[in-house]
């Protein structure tokens, strides 16, 4: 520490020689207590850090020259101050930061607020809000590993400062209420919940509150560019940012399964309520049940309530019965364990209906009805079919000839047709549709005479609706 102290001397009187408005940071604030409580059996995990200000040299006090406040940070100065504790920047000019490392997926409140006490005399509250360049430069300088994450806060300006020998440094206590991350598939959250605090500080007499916070190649250390003057991570030490404190929870959630069936089938859906953590003695979470699926009046859980213990796990079926009537698509069915705090975790299963519902062909209509077929020369002879899909569907067009007529005419009525081979197919969109034809099947024109063209629908779990017919005649 001396021999920083000693490193740092020489950087303070280089730099106060360069900045007129001697805008130098030293640190150190510390981290001077953690602890944390569950809010409400499984509700948030409240943390409270105490951090505090004060200052290497300040007198004959040795290494605590304020009681219950480390003198020196890994900087070895107190915020603003040079050796021997001469003020290089009034308090107002600097602004404290709070890194938290938690393990994705924990919620964290966009900011925080503290009254300092009690020397100097608190000028009132210190807001500090989430702070992305300073999250950003954490991860840079250390990385948080795999299935973690920095959360960065800055404060607005603030008098931090460590005032008289042998009194209490000033100090802050902060807040932080975490909810705790989901577990997989809506199971509870197995703890313990691994954070990490790190506080720093930074100077910004002629730089606006706002300035993106920059670390430097040594977070641990002051950094002076063209930025402002920053200690990324003044307490704790470099070791002790690789370790983080293992707060334990208490927690239950609802595992979710599920299901695939057809219309006016009766399905069954399963789920889990799990509980994890120091639950209390006796604790119960009464079920209830809801699903989105239209037609359906109501649903209920095969059980009333399940208990809850560490690592407890209570089967939990819902029967849910599809009417005959139901569209296609992926429904939700979902319990929910309430406890009688009135706190609730939820699990929500998919239940996919299958598709029975046959594409329904409407409107269809040729024109012109009478057209010569298309040829190499003219290719833009035919007709438009028209048409209208109740679904998405493709439409194969095929083509039926007259095979017989009644009595002896060659125009008498037809009496039994016969589909030709070839036709062609076409994807549909839902609503009205136009498709192309121009006369011609495997590759030839049709024969002068008439015919009617046959459009059948099927859609995209192979459905097919009922054909409808067209009649058109093909011009010589």
């Amino acid at each position: 520490m001396r021999a920083s102290l000693a490193r740092m001397v020489k950087r303070v009187g280089t730099l106060v020689a360069l900045f007129v408005s001697a805008v130098v940071l030293g640190g150190c604030v510390s981290i001077q207590s953690i602890s944390s409580e569950q809010q409400d059996i499984v509700g948030k995990l409240r943390l409270t850090l105490t951090v505090c200000a004060s200052g290497a040299d300040d007198g004959p006090g040795g290494d605590e020259d304020h009681p219950g406040c480390l003198d020196t940070g890994n900087s070895g100065f107190q915020a603003g101050k040079g050796p021997g504790g001469v003020q290089l920047v009034t308090p107002t000019q600097t602004q404290i930061l709070l890194g938290l490392r938690v393990p994705v997926g924990t919620g964290v409140p966009p900011l925080l607020s503290a009254t300092p006490t009690p020397a100097p005399p608190a000028v009132g509250t210190m807001v500090l809000r989430r702070n992305g360049s300073y999250e950003a430069a954490l991860q840079a300088a250390v990385p948080a590993p795999p299935g973690s994450t920095w959360v960065g806060y800055l404060s607005d300006r603030y008098p931090f400062d460590d005032g008289g020998v042998d009194v209490d440094a000033q100090s802050a206590g902060l807040t932080v209420d975490l909810d705790l991350p989901r577990g997989d598939n809506g199971g509870p959250f197995v703890g313990p919940l691994a954070v990490r605090p790190v506080v720093g500080v930074r100077a910004v007499a002629s730089f606006p509150d706002d300035t993106p916070v920059e670390c430097g190649d040594d977070p641990f250390q002051v950094q002076i560019g063209s930025n402002a003057p920053t200690i990324c991570i003044d307490s704790p030490t470099a070791v002790q940012v690789g370790t983080s404190f293992n707060f334990p929870t208490r927690d239950f959630g609802v595992l979710a399964g599920k299901a695939t069936a057809s219309p006016g089938q009766t399905v069954t859906l399963p789920f889990n309520v799990r509980g994890a953590g120091a639950l209390p003695a006796g604790l119960t979470a009464a079920l209830s049940a809801t699903t989105n699926l239209p037609g359906v009046g109501g649903v209920t859980p095969s059980v009333p309530s399940a208990a809850l213990s560490n690592g407890s796990d209570t089967r939990v079926t819902v029967p849910v019965t599809i009417p005959k009537a139901a569209g296609p698509g992926v429904f939700d069915v979902s319990v929910t364990g309430r406890l009688d705090n009135g706190q609730a975790r939820t699990g929500v299963a998919k239940l996919t209906v299958r598709d029975r519902q046959k594409p329904v062909l409407s409107k269809l209509k040729a024109k012109p009805k009478r057209f010569k077929a298309a040829t190499r020369r003219k290719p833009k002879r035919g007709t438009n079919v028209s048409f209208a899909l109740s679904e998405a569907a493709s439409v194969r067009l095929t083509v039926e000839r007259c095979a017989k007529r009644a009595g002896k005419r060659k125009r008498g009525r037809c009496v039994r047709w016969k589909a030709l081979k070839g036709g062609l197919t076409k994807p549909g969109a839902q609503g009205a549709n136009t498709v192309r034809f121009n006369g011609r099947l495997r590759g030839k024109a049709l024969k002068a005479g008439g015919y009617r063209l046959v459009v059948t629908p099927t859609d995209g779990a192979r459905n097919v609706g009922k054909l409808a017919r067209v009649a058109i005649v093909i011009r010589g």
